[in-house]
């Protein structure tokens, strides 16, 4: 319950941080997609305007002066007028109007237009409030042009508004004195309005209105799309991350149960002191058998060094640490007998591994035998060293064998064996190793210990198992000697370490790593399927928007896709790849496959990767994938109308410590304002490529043309160097 109740407070920390990824993401699509869409009606009303001062120039520059031409060489007779021919007003009110009907047939919105005037002859023409504003401001010199969002209660529109040319001589035939007037003019519209006005002045302005409605309703659905395939994948993310925050805090509370039974282990132990030391000689662990022996408490003893616990013992105990450390990789230990203040203690000295297998610190176990040695003193030596050793060996946690070399029969079992296999000392004093050891017939074991007799190894270590009274099977790792003895037969022994818990840990340790492979396989699935999806979900939005004749954001839904569709193609390549380093050059041929491949321009598209060994990281590939994709997309997309094959091609090069890819095509090239560094004018792909290779990258990007756009990458090598 505590467990769960510490993985839920976790969960509930990152949540906020989930949250608050997902409403600035929504808010970034947000932003971007009504961004396109007003950049559309951007577009939309720059073609208007572009038109409309096509037709003005050539109404004031090339119709009027040949209508005046006809005038002086008598070929039209003076008064002569028709709104048709001379009227700029006349001609463009009708051209819209035209243009307005074209559109309602193909299902497009009205685009508003008007040359309006404070002093038209057609009250059509005639500026309201707003317009009169703006055009006294446009003759103050106080406003140049206007461009604005304006929303009604009923719609929402692009409003844009620029001021005529100012009045010319030549627009004083018709706007000046009306006596000087064309008499057909003032018969048709009368001698007061649109009469009187000077030269410079500026009489009339464009007022142009693009409606923004189902612009922004596109760009909406779009939002819509993106932000619900957002949520999704960082649902998934999260509760990826709560399972594993939940498996983390398992172990830390099962390594907590460990740490505090080893402790209680340790404590409950009545004769052995247990000191535990780091490398430095700093104590770490100071046992309550340690604190009766050196009459020290623990407290102060885990505030000390080994020196400061030692000064009264008259031999030099770092003499005994620095052994223990040289025969740390031999798994020995060093054992001595100190006088402490008329105490005898006898002292294991070991050093301890750390996970590189470096020395770690030391640990010394040690137990008073002071009155053990008064006992043994009258004693022969032989005897006192014979029950010294079986005494020891008696009260080992361990299984200690011994057993002859000829008839292999047990001659000594300690009750470690005895209480390991179940079996009385008697009736292990009448079996041979191999009776215990069901994995071994009696030759095999013959000739596995052969070496050890003709003094060819020091000591054989393995794993077996041994067979218990009830028929179990325990887990044993075996240390066997042969010693000689006086009789020069010699003796083998041999100690059994029961390893049943370490074979438990070795397994769950074996699930675990395999439990994350089927984590990091699932994980790529779903990142897999979710890009499909999303690719899916965008090829609907295609054809739905074809499907009822909205067109105008396909080509960028399709860009859209043709980027999340390389993203999927590079993840599957490092899946593939078990997210090594993978190859430049098949990165960069899976990445223009995948657009050109089932598209409509397949036929057209002839492209060579040059061979190479260079190598990128993960990331490096996964953020080259965009690149590549935005560089084949802008090649294919500005060459296909003028060109009958679109050759590609892409070569690379590591020079001084630098990756560099060079991306060619035979189109038009690059315009002169990318070429000079003017990025005003980019697309939003070139922003993607340019801010990627800057930012993600940290590399730069050149362009040049030569029979075709060039476009070159350079990088940091790190990933090639690590290979």
């Amino acid at each position: 319950m505590k467990n769960f109740r510490l993985t839920a407070g976790k969960t509930l920390l990152i949540l906020p941080f989930f949250l608050l990824t997902f409403i600035i993401l929504v808010f970034v699509i947000y932003h971007e997609c009504n961004g396109l869409a007003i950049k559309e009606a951007e577009k939309n009303l720059a073609g208007f305007l572009l038109n409309h001062r096509a037709i003005h120039y050539f109404v004031e520059e090339v119709q009027k002066p040949e209508i005046y031409l006809l005038k002086e060489n008598n070929r039209l007779y003076p008064e002569y007028f028709s709104p048709k021919l001379l009227s700029f007003t006349y001609i463009a009110r009708n051209i819209k109007d035209a243009l307005n009907s074209e559109r309602q047939k193909m299902g497009l919105d009205q685009v508003y237009f008007k040359l309006a005037s404070k002093n038209p002859r057609n009250s059509v023409n005639l500026a309201d409030s707003k317009e009169l504003a703006l055009l006294q401001a446009f003759n103050d010199g106080t406003l140049k042009e206007y461009k604005g969002v304006v929303s009604t209660t009923k719609d929402k529109y692009l409003y844009y508004a620029i001021p005529i040319s100012p009045n010319k001589q030549s627009c004083m035939h018709c706007h000046d004195d009306p006596a000087v007037a064309p008499r057909e003019m003032v018969d048709q519209y009368g001698a007061k309005a649109g009469f009187h006005e000077k030269i410079g002045d500026i009489r009339a302005l464009i007022s142009v209105r693009v409606p923004l409605e189902g612009l922004v309703a596109e760009a909406n659905r779009t939002t819509f799309i993106l932000s619900s395939a957002t949520f999704v994948l960082l649902s998934g993310v999260f509760f990826v991350v709560s399972f594993f925050l939940g498996k983390i805090d398992n172990q830390k509370q099962r390594a907590e149960e460990n740490a505090y039974y080893l402790n209680s282990v340790l404590q409950s132990s009545t004769n052995t002191a247990i000191i535990a030391t780091d490398r430095d000689y700093k104590v770490k662990y100071f046992n309550h058998v340690a604190e009766q022996l050196f009459g020290i408490p623990a407290s102060s003893a885990c505030q000390a060094t080994i020196q400061d616990i030692s000064k009264d013992i008259d031999q030099d105990i770092f003499v005994f640490f620095h052994k223990s450390s040289e025969l740390l990789h031999g798994l020995k230990s060093y054992q001595v007998v100190l006088d402490y203040k008329g105490k005898i203690i006898e002292a294991n000295i070991s050093a301890t591994l750390d996970n590189d297998q470096q020395c770690a610190g030391f640990l010394l176990l040690g137990q008073d035998i002071t009155s053990r040695v008064h006992e043994e003193q009258e004693l022969i030596k032989t005897k006192q060293r014979l029950q010294e050793f079986r005494q020891t060996v008696d009260l080992a946690l361990d299984c200690v064998f011994m057993f002859e070399p000829e008839t292999f029969k047990f001659t000594y079992v300690n009750q470690g064996a005895v209480a390991q296999l179940g079996l009385s000392q008697e009736e292990l004093l009448e079996m041979a190793p191999f009776d215990i050891k069901p994995e071994f017939s009696k030759e095999r074991f013959l000739d596995m210990v052969a070496p050890l007799v003709a003094k060819k190894i020091p000591v054989l270590t393995f794993e077996t198992v041994h067979k218990h009274k009830n028929g179990s099977l325990i887990p044993v790792e075996i240390f066997l000697q042969h010693i000689n003895t006086t009789d020069r037969k010699g003796i083998f022994v041999a100690f059994a370490r029961d390893i049943s818990r370490q074979k438990e840990v070795e397994k769950c340790l074996r699930e675990y790593g395999e439990t994350q492979q089927i984590l990091l396989r699932e994980i790529n699935h779903r990142v897999k399927n979710n890009l499909s999806a999303i690719i899916g979900m965008l090829n609907m939005e295609i054809e739905a928007a074809v499907a009822r004749g909205e067109l105008e954001h396909i080509d960028t839904v399709k860009e859209l896709e043709s980027r999340i569709r390389g993203l999927s193609t590079v993840h599957s390549f490092l899946t593939s790849s078990k997210w090594q380093p993978l190859r430049l050059d098949h990165l960069c041929t899976e990445i223009v496959k995948g657009v050109v491949l089932g598209r409509s321009w397949v036929n057209k598209v002839d492209f060579k990767v040059a061979h190479s060994s260079i190598v990128v990281s993960s990331e490096q590939a996964h953020n080259l994938s965009l690149v590549i994709n935005e560089l084949t997309t802008n090649a294919i997309k500005h060459a296909l109308p003028g060109t009958e094959t679109i050759r590609l091609s892409l070569s690379f090069e590591l020079k001084d410590g630098m990756i560099i890819i060079c991306f060619r095509d035979n189109g038009p090239g690059y315009p002169d304002a990318l070429l000079s560094g003017d990025w005003s004018k980019a697309n939003i792909g070139f922003e993607i490529i340019r801010g990627v290779v800057s930012t993600s990258l940290q590399g730069e990007l050149s362009l040049s043309n030569d029979n075709g756009a060039v476009a070159c990458v350079s990088m940091s090598s790190a990933a090639q160097l690590a290979v």
